[in-house]
């Protein structure tokens, strides 16, 4: 779940791609 609320899924899964990125390097 994000913390923010965009509205936009696409955005969203994107910006949680990036973090799960961030997280395993």
């Amino acid at each position: 779940m994000p913390v923010y609320s965009s509205g936009d899924k696409t955005l969203d899964l994107l910006l949680e791609g990036g973090f799960h990125q961030d997280l395993l390097y």
